[in-house]
């Protein structure tokens, strides 16, 4: 209970309500109190009587809380001074029990005898009293629960001379917030001046229930103005002898009888009746009825005009079951419809029930319904059924023509009271009840909707519900009445999932009524591209109306189209005939509502008494008017409980009853003042009030369900069935309501839940079947006895063993046809498919069933936990996608036990066993924790040594070199002035004559020119300290183990640092190169192209002659990897190096692995982008290709061009540039483009080194503009601004100016160079050039990283000459030739991605163009080979490629296939741009690219104004947010290096330390520096961002601008100058702890590609190996989504390799090198994966 500390606090609660009654109405109710006072036998002592009163007051609040909640238990808190114990603050707890038996005297004096009890003695002064809270956490009100969970509710009482004031204050009142609220404050006047009228006695003795607290006004409103909308004239408007529901069909039969009635588009039986055909057939069926019923026996000796006959109604989906439906009514009769569906044993119940003489159905039903009421009357249960077959009746009229008459012939008597149609709905004793509903009623529901829904003869309205579904009835006679077409979808439609849009679509369908999960169902699986596209959004359809089931807000948000279309929810039992009121829907309203009451109806919201309760108050809805329901049949005692007298009726019209709905719900109020974007009137919906639910649109009785398991299964004691929300594991995340069954058994006995599942399957419908079956030991109680269901417990899902669990998944119907194996499948399938309704067989599809990219991902997760299946991968789903197949599969993988080579077969691979070779020793590393932090900061000190060489070299020449008139102390001094007085003291005055004064402190531009040189020659000797370094600290590496931390270990990573920090990536695919790889110990041959720079142990690099390497080949020639556990359970981290082998002749694509121990003979081709294992021998002469490797066929490399030219002696094609020039002159010019390369670097410095010039020279230039604008005092205060604006303006230009040049010298050097030969030699002045430009590409990439991923980006690329559309968005692309890409309006390209990078074989380099289609994505890493177009709306996964060209397309017709050619001619091998064509729509996973049936998307409802269609403002925005994020790490790296520059020079100025021991601290200056930049990046991580969460935000959004810029810093800051260079030490976690991720001890870290590392979690003992990314988010779908990923203990992740978010890698899991952890995917404990996606490491022996 809260404390009495909590008065203080009333003052802060966000509602404080006051109530006054002031002079003599203070007096007179202080006479009235003390008359209720005696009438408890206690007499007023006091001067003034309300002092003694508080029994009263507590009486009062609460009769109005159980007025308000019917709660039979409350808890007051009376919080008081205590005078006797020197005024403490004392609590008094007061629980009460209540009843609407209560007299406010027992109320009164109940209360006045707890008080004494408490107390001991007097009760309690109002004076003492500073609150009273009602605050009960236990109550069985949920809305009192609500409010209790936000403080309770508090009333504080003053009572001073003249006024007595009441103050109610609270967060929450009864689950509402002011000021949609129950109007308290004139319920509590209204008591008040109640008890000051009339008598103490006639109050006294007035019920609780019945007492009044509503005034006159509240009453009226309540009763006669929201709870009425009389239409009394609507049936008089049509004209017709009498209202009879088949009479309004006949009307438009005669007004339009050649317009379309009913059309039904079976591909078997089309069929379209016309008004005038579909009125005559109808007669004819209701003439053959009157003959067959006035022949039978039914009738005999009866009235016909008071006998009410039934017929029943059993069709599938079909045109003619309205013909029959119509013939019936027409006959006279009421027709029963039954769902082919139904379980015949329910049939027959009904039949029985309705004492049906005949039934009207189709061939195939009617035998199965004869059988087996033949074999119930052979039990003895016969039912008299007549089964009239619909051929039979179409053969009569054709044989019989005078039976098509215009009118009926001889109908049975009809009158508007007799019933039209009779519908089951679940029932309480476990067998359903029928409701009964009058022509009358029927009628009045078409003209109100009429009203409601103004239709016309030209609408197409969708008949999507069963006919023993009341909502039928509201599709059918919307059509109907209006001349409108009624079209009815085959069943095979309506399972269709997604593709009942397009059905819908070719309809034209223009009016639709369903259920809210069927419009679920039709979005399921889209992606946000797709819910873009409108006519996945039924376009056509005008007016939607929803009903049956609660409307989630996201449903309203997504199908109003932005408010362009009319959407209608609706609410209403059968009972009440379909509905009962209706209300537009807003994507904005905050509430969905059930509307406002429709015409003729009427509906009041009562208390378990009765009594209308107040508005905002929760109540019963009961429902009155013509529209309520005669009864049901057979149902007399059901009957007088559920249809009850009108206690407001005030004449005998139609609403002598009322319907007691049993649903609890509330009037929204709108106070004066206040709109709440609502009619007046509306109705908020909150839940049953009984024990019956809706699932699906459908009702369904608890007690029926719970009857029906208590009689069928024999081991159940007692069970409580109650519905359950469980997460749907669709993408969009929404909730689905299943059945769960809590089960009491008898004791020794155990529950079979699939035998209970047939039984039950046998007695109900599919949907009333429970989901699942959870054993419990008791049922929880209220302390009213009643069933406590929030107290059951979440259902717990089976755990996954060797057999798989039961479904769960209630729409799912297994074939009994399937074998055991495939049972299990289609079970575990149904754990896992978001939903169903088809019967799962052999040739299910996995992703016909709603089957997408997550889902499987969760399915090969589950798998993999039963250890006969460890081996399962996502392949496996995607390529064996039906039932059998996939259980075949299973099966297959079950007969292994370690592993199966899915990639490269026995014949074509040899494989060398590493056991043998260097085995990872087992046990501890026996290295000393001392030793080993000694030799870490030593090799730590090496490192950054080589690292400040950038900086020390320039300081080395600005201190040491001799200028004239150049002095570097003074320099520094008049620095030191500038900074100190601008900086440290901007109010002071400066004194210009010392600076002045000082001789020869100028920076004379001589200095500034040798700075520059100097920087120029650190580029230089940059490589020849590596190459020394190598030599001195390592020598020539061998292959071996090593542990890591141990001596040998840290000579390895200063040199493999040093060799990382070398700018490589400029000059790779030079010559160059390969001279400096042989000066680092590689052999490498003759001619031999090398395009990477990923090279770490070269004299493990073995190259044999003429052969190419392609960009970004990885081949470290090293790994780390985890021991076994040691005895304590901790694992150790191993070094393992091994050499690469690669013959001559042979041929490695572009961003492929290669691992350690791998052998590629001559002659053999490696496509792009794949992986060849460790410990791998290839065959000579063979291509491969993927992740992991396997054969593929020559020409998929792409390399035919080089082996044609290669031949070529005479004539070359016209795309040929045959010309080259000496070896010896391409050097030189290599050499020469290096230089220029720095130059171009060192000019985009100089603005800003000209302003440090200014700086030293000028020190008055910091206060020269502001001292024109103000007086000095002003003008310094703002200086310290003006540097500050001066700095960033300093690194715009160097960014501008660097694009400027790289642009200028692109256009200058090739122009656009698709008008340039597009093969060409690599020893020719072209490639040269292309060179070059390429390089200062690769400049622009590391200098100005921060400029990648912005808005600046794609307008510089234009600059460059890529061809790129509105609204395209690009990241850090790795590689491209700008003026070879093009990017269609809305694509979206990655981190890390390659588009199109040159093949490059034989010495011949060929260029081809790169396309992406309108809205395409290419993820993370992707990569898009050159020539290969992407269609519009596609998708390349994170580390995927496009499938190889000879994967056949997902489907054989030609829309989907690819259009793709290789040409045979010759001269169509060098001049074809576009080789592939990659079809529209489609998504692809893999290497090689796997096509994806259905992926996962976002599930957020998410406006394209945030995607695809941003706002003008949307764009500056973003701008100002990412202006900062290119501006800031180039600022911070400037301000550190400034200030090194500047604390380093003052030093050596004040002679503090000798020059050795000054050069030897600089490398730790330089660390501070690194170490400030990174926790800058920490400061304003947590300022802008805090903690990162799991969340969807769209790319517009300032979420996502604030996280990208946080990442930018990260990148751009801190990871190159300082976080890089701690790559492979126990420093690394330390940072991104810092950051927020959750690292545990002994991790090994080689990557700093982690982004949100809150959502990271690393256990123990974890190797993280090179340039892996841990992504936690993607941009799918415009869509930032990010997530939690979690690795376990003794986990390896392999280089190269990407893990996505969602996903978990348990204790000991393995990740191998260049491959994928999916989203939602899980590593099993121990498993070893590798590829792309991930797949068993094989075990070759």
């Amino acid at each position: 209970m809260p404390s009495a500390t909590q008065t203080k606090h009333l003052a802060h609660l966000p509602f404080n309500i006051q109530c006054f009654i002031e002079g003599s109405d203070k007096s007179k109710l202080g006479t009235s109190l003390s008359l209720l006072l005696q009438s408890i036998g206690r007499k007023t002592v006091g001067v003034d009587p309300i002092d003694e009163c508080l029994p009263i007051f507590m009486s009062l609040a609460s009769l109005l809380i159980f007025r308000y909640t019917a709660t039979s238990t409350l808890k007051l808190n009376v919080v008081y001074r205590d005078n006797i114990a020197e005024h403490s603050i004392q609590n008094l707890l007061i629980p009460l029990i209540l009843s609407p038996n209560y007299t406010f005297k027992i109320l009164l004096k109940m209360i006045q005898s707890k008080l004494e009890c408490s107390m001991g003695g007097p009760t309690i002064r109002l004076r003492d009293v500073l609150h009273i809270q009602i605050h009960d956490l236990e109550n069985e009100s949920p809305e009192i629960v609500q409010m209790s969970r936000c403080g309770g509710l508090f009333l504080q009482f003053i009572n001073v001379e003249g006024c007595f004031s009441t103050t109610f204050s609270f967060e929450n009142l009864l689950s509402a917030t002011y000021p949609l609220t129950i109007d308290i404050k004139s319920h509590w006047l209204y008591l008040l001046n109640s008890i000051s009228k009339m008598t103490a006695t006639k109050f006294a003795f007035g019920k609780i229930s019945q007492v009044k607290i509503l005034d006159e006004q509240e009453w009226n409103k309540l009763i006669n103005v929201w709870g009425k909308n009389e239409h009394p004239n609507l049936v008089d408007s049509l004209g017709i002898a009498q209202p009879l529901l088949h009479n309004l069909f006949e009307r438009q039969a005669q007004l339009h009888p050649y317009s379309v009635a009913i059309r039904h588009d079976d591909e078997r039986h089309a069929k379209t009746y016309s008004y005038g055909k579909s009125n005559i057939l109808a007669n004819g069926v209701s003439n053959y009825l009157c003959a067959r019923i006035k022949t039978s026996n039914y009738l005999k000796g009866s009235n016909l005009r008071n006998k009410d006959i039934f017929i029943g109604h059993l069709f599938p989906r079909c045109a003619e079951s309205y013909i029959a439906m119509l013939g019936i009514l027409k006959c006279g009769a009421a027709y029963v419809p039954l769902d082919p569906a139904y379980p015949m044993d329910r049939v027959s119940y009904i039949l029985s029930d309705c004492k049906i003489d005949f039934i009207i159905t189709t061939t195939d039903l009617g035998n199965k319904l004869k059988s087996f009421l033949s074999e119930q009357a052979a039990n003895g249960e016969r039912v008299s059924t007549n089964v009239v077959i619909w051929d039979d009746i179409h053969e009569s009229l054709s044989s019989q023509p005078r039976l098509l008459t215009d009118h009926p012939l001889d109908p049975l008597p009809c009158h508007p009271g007799k019933p039209c149609y009779v519908i089951y709905t679940s029932g309480t004793t476990g067998k359903p009840k029928g409701c009964i509903i009058e022509h009358r009623s029927a009628v009045n529901l078409v003209l109100s909707e009429s009203v409601l829904f103004p239709l016309s003869g030209k609408d197409i309205i969708f008949q999507n519900f069963s006919l023993a579904f009341d909502a039928s009835v509201e599709t059918i006679w919307m059509a109907f009445f209006n001349g409108a077409t009624l079209y009815v979808p085959t069943e095979d439609m309506m399972h269709s999932g997604g593709q009942l849009a397009s059905f819908i679509n070719n309809a034209k369908i223009t009016v639709m009524s369903c259920v809210p999960t069927m419009l679920k169902m039709i979005t399921m699986g889209l992606s946000e591209e797709e819910m873009l596209d409108t006519d996945n959004l039924l376009p056509n359809v005008k007016l939607l109306i929803v009903g049956g089931e609660a409307c989630p807000k996201d449903v309203i948000k997504k199908w109003t189209l932005n408010g362009k279309r009319r959407m209608v929810n609706t609410y209403g039992p059968t009972e009440a005939t379909v509905i009962a009121t209706s209300g537009d829907c807003h994507p904005d309203d905050a509430t969905v509502t059930i509307g406002i009451v429709i015409p003729n109806y009427e509906v009041y919201i009562l208390d378990p008494c009765l009594q209308p309760v107040p508005i905002g108050a929760v109540g019963e809805l009961y429902i009155g008017g013509i529209g309520v329901a005669r009864g049901y049949l057979n149902r007399d005692d059901l009957n007088a409980e559920k249809f009850i007298l009108n206690p407001f009726t005030t004449s005998s019209g139609n609403s002598q009853r009322l319907y007691k709905s049993g649903d609890l719900v509330r009037y929204i109020p709108s106070p004066s003042g206040y709109q709440p974007g609502y009619p007046e009137g509306s109705i908020e919906h909150l839940g049953r009030i009984d024990l019956q639910v809706k699932i699906r649109g459908f009702r369904v009785e608890i007690s029926e369900i719970e009857t029906v398991i208590i009689n069928t299964c024999n081991e159940v004691k007692n069970v409580v069935v109650n519905v359950w929300e469980d997460q749907d594991t669709s993408s969009n995340g929404e909730k689905v309501e299943i059945l769960v069954a809590y089960l009491i058994l008898k004791d020794g006995v155990r529950f079979d839940e699939k035998k209970a599942m047939f039984l039950l399957s046998q007695m109900l419908p599919h949907y009333m079947i429970p989901t699942m079956y959870q054993q419990i030991k008791e049922i929880p109680v209220l302390p009213s006895g009643k069933v406590n269901r929030k107290a059951l417990p979440n259902p717990v899902n089976t755990t996954y063993d060797d057999d798989i669990p039961s479904p769960t998944n209630e729409f799912i119907i297994i074939n009994d046809c399937l074998n055991k194996e495939q049972a299990k499948i289609a079970h575990l399938w149904s754990k896992f498919l978001p939903f169903g309704g088809q019967i799962i067989n052999q040739d299910s599809d996995f992703f016909e069933l709603g089957g997408h990219s997550m889902v499987a991902a969760r399915l090969v997760s589950a798998l993999r936990a039963i250890p006969k299946y460890k081996d399962v991968t996502m392949i496996d789903v995607y390529k064996y996608q039906k039932l059998k197949q996939f259980s075949d599969r299973l099966e297959t993988l079950s007969n292994y036990t370690s592993g199966v080579s899915s990639t490269i077969a026995d014949s074509d691979i040899k494989s060398i066993d590493m056991k043998e070779l260097r085995p990872v020793p087992e046990g501890a590393r026996n290295i000393n924790p001392y030793v080993k932090w000694i030799l870490c900061f030593f090799s730590l000190y090496l490192v950054f040594s080589y690292a400040s060489l950038q900086l020390l070299i320039p300081y080395f020449m600005y201190c040491y070199v001799n200028i004239e008139d150049f002095t570097a102390v003074k320099a520094s001094q008049n620095m030191s002035i500038t900074i100190s007085d601008v900086m440290l003291h901007p109010a002071a005055d400066v004194n210009y004559d010392m600076v002045q004064d000082l001789e020869g402190a100028t920076f004379d531009y001589r200095a500034l020119s040798i700075m520059l040189i100097s920087l120029f020659s650190t580029w230089m000797i940059y490589p020849i300290l590596c190459v020394i370094a190598k030599w001195v600290i390592l020598g020539r590496i061998k292959p071996g183990v090593y542990p890591v931390y141990g001596l040998y270990y840290w000579r390895w990573w200063v040199v493999h640092r040093m060799l990382a920090m070398l700018p490589l990536t400029f000059i790779k695919g030079s010559p160059l190169l390969v001279v400096f790889y042989r000066m680092l110990g590689a052999k490498i041959g003759k001619n031999v192209y090398i395009g990477t720079q990923h090279v770490s142990c070269l004299d493990m690099v073995t190259i044999g002659d003429n052969t190419s390497i392609g960009i970004d080949v990885s081949m470290h020639g090293y790994t780390v990897k985890v021991g076994k556990p040691d005895a304590e359970g901790r694992c150790h981290s191993w070094l393992i190096i091994g050499p690469i082998d690669i013959g001559s002749d042979c041929y490695i694509g572009a961003k492929t692995h290669l691992s350690i121990d791998t052998f590629i003979p001559n002659d053999t081709g490696v496509a792009e982008f794949s992986m060849v294992p460790e410990n791998t021998v290839l065959n000579s002469g063979k291509c491969y290709a993927g992740s992991p490797i396997s054969l593929c066929k020559a020409h998929v490399l792409g390399i035919d061009f080089a082996n044609q030219l290669k031949n070529e002696t005479e004539q070359y094609h016209s795309n040929v540039d045959p010309r080259r020039l000496p070896h010896w002159l391409v050097n030189i010019i290599h050499i020469g483009f290096m230089c220029c390369l720095i130059l171009v670097f060192m000019t985009a410095l100089l603005p800003s080194c000209i302003g440090m010039v200014m700086l030293i020279n000028y020190p008055q230039f910091a206060y020269g503009i502001t001292s024109i604008a103000a007086d000095d005092g002003i003008a310094r205060t703002t200086s310290v601004y003006y540097l500050m604006a001066m700095a960033i303006m300093l690194v715009i230009s160097f960014i501008v100016l660097l694009c400027l040049e790289i642009a200028a010298i692109k256009w200058l050097l090739l122009g656009r160079s698709h008008a340039t030969r597009k093969i060409y030699h690599a020893d020719s002045w072209l490639y040269a050039k292309k060179w070059f430009v390429d390089c200062l590409l690769q400049l622009s990439l590391t200098m100005m990283h921060s400029l990648y991923a912005t808005i600046f980006l794609p307008p510089w690329y234009r600059m460059l000459g890529a061809k790129i559309g509105r609204l395209c968005e690009m990241s850090n692309v790795s590689h491209c030739s700008p003026d070879r890409l093009t990017m269609k309006s809305g694509s979206f390209i990655a981190d890390s991605a390659y588009l199109g990078p040159p093949r490059i074989h034989r010495g011949w380099v060929q260029l081809q163009d790169t396309i992406i289609g309108e809205k395409s994505f290419v993820g993370n890493s992707g990569f898009v080979p050159a020539g290969v177009e992407i269609k519009n709306s596609c998708l390349i996964g994170a580390l995927s490629r496009p499938p190889l060209p000879t994967i056949e397309g997902p489907n054989k017709d030609e829309s989907q296939s690819f259009s793709y050619s290789f040409c045979e001619k010759d001269e169509e091998l060098v001049s074809s741009d576009i080789t592939q064509v990659i079809p529209d729509g489609t998504s692809w996973l893999g290497s090689p690219g796997m096509y994806l049936p259905k992926r996962a998307t976002a599930s957020s409802d998410i406006s394209t104004s945030y995607t695809f269609e941003p706002s003008w403002y949307l764009y500056l925005a973003r701008m100002s947010v990412e202006v900062w994020r290119v501006v800031l790490p180039s600022l911070f790296f400037s301000i550190s290096s400034f200030t090194l520059f500047y604390t380093t020079t003052y030093l050596n100025e004040l002679s503090l330390v000798n020059e050795l021991i000054f050069w030897l601290l600089f490398p730790f200056a330089y660390i501070l520096s690194g170490v400030y930049c990174c926790l800058m990046v920490a400061l304003l991580k947590y300022l802008i961002i805090w903690e990162y969460k799991p969340r969807e935000s769209p790319l517009w959004s300032f979420y996502v601008w604030r996280a990208e810029l946080i990442g930018g810093l990260e990148e751009s800051l801190a990871n190159p100058i300082f976080a890089n260079h701690v790559r492979g030490t126990p420093f690394l976690p330390w940072w991104f702890r810092l950051l927020g991720a959750k690292i545990g001890r002994n991790v090994w870290m080689e990557t700093t590609m982690i982004t949100e590392s809150d959502l990271l979690s690393i256990g123990d003992d974890c190797v993280i190996r090179a340039d892996c990314t841990l992504q936690t988010h993607l941009f799918e779908d415009r869509v930032m989504k990010m997530s939690h990923l979690k690795i376990g203990n003794g986990c390896e992740i392999g280089a190269c390799s990407v893990t996505l978010y969602d996903g978990i890698m348990e204790d000991h899991s393995s990740l191998g090198d260049f491959s994928l952890l999916m989203k939602g995917e899980t590593l099993v404990t121990g498993s070893s994966m590798i590829g792309i996606p991930a797949q068993p490491v094989a075990n070759h022996k």
